[in-house]
């Protein structure tokens, strides 16, 4: 008997020593996986991240658990990859979350019948006695769009939007003033245009990429709900006091031309 106790003991430790291996190579490769760039802008394995650690807080109301568990670990992965962290409140604590960490940055999660929308930059909409919230649908969800949202929650316009996209870019004429297509002025142009940010929208039938046909560029945007290395300099540069990507790697960031086109000398 005694024998078959030690048995079945050694069984379930070798059994858990196996699953757990497996776990672990299987999400050290998804890590790896999901921070491949399909552009030169690869993360400068050199550039330390700030001790600065800039807190935003979370709440996140009436999801499923699957929904929740999805969305929190976009918001761990946020973690993982920039100098933010990202912490949970709730509703009933909200102020000592913002008076123990000193964060204006206050996000709720909102179900949505459908689609995706989120208010642009937390603290204004704190300054107007709220916090800000972002509505997420299951096909958001599904749409793998939760890391662009919260990209918006932070203050980050898109890509799409800034004055120089028609040197990149082809955004069907019928539909260029759109509200979520036109040109916003206000959008940090100073960095490299990125075809493969969170916060640009996907190739389809009225965005493409301008050298259509002399390049094979096949995707604009991101598909597995990741940032581009350009997105995280962005964050880093704007909350942690990093260095501007253009002053750490002068070689990728080009003069302009007379139309604001990126061009080689």
């Amino acid at each position: 008997m005694i024998t078959w106790r030690i048995l079945y003991i050694l069984f379930l430790y070798i059994s858990y020593a196996l699953i757990q291996g497996a776990y672990n190579t299987t999400l050290k490769y998804g890590q790896e996986h999901s921070l491949k760039e399909r552009s030169f802008f690869e993360l400068d394995s050199q550039f330390s991240i700030p001790e600065k650690n800039p807190l935003f807080a979370w709440i996140i109301t009436n999801f499923t658990r699957a929904q929740e568990n999805y969305i929190v670990q976009r918001l761990q992965y946020i973690n993982s990859v920039t100098c933010i962290t990202w912490i949970r409140a709730s509703l009933d604590n909200t102020e000592s979350t913002t008076k123990n960490y000193k964060t204006p940055h206050l996000v709720e999660f909102v179900p949505a019948e459908k689609g995706c929308k989120a208010d642009v930059n937390s603290p204004a909409a704190k300054a107007a006695n709220r916090w800000a919230k972002v509505y997420v649908s299951p096909e958001c969800i599904n749409f793998r769009s939760i890391v662009h949202q919260i990209g918006h929650a932070m203050g980050f316009g898109h890509e799409h939007q800034r004055i120089d996209r028609d040197c990149y870019i082809k955004i069907d004429p019928k539909l260029e003033f759109h509200p979520l297509l036109n040109k916003v002025n206000a959008i940090d142009i100073s960095f490299p245009y990125d075809l493969y940010s969170s916060m640009h929208y996907r190739r389809s039938d009225y965005i493409k990429y301008a050298g259509e046909g002399e390049r094979d560029v096949v995707f604009i945007g991101r598909y597995d709900d990741t940032l581009s290395g350009l997105d995280i300099a962005k964050i880093e540069y704007r909350y942690c006091g990093a260095k501007h990507f253009c002053d750490r790697r002068a070689g990728s960031c080009l003069p302009k031309d007379k139309n604001g086109c990126s061009f080689k000398p």
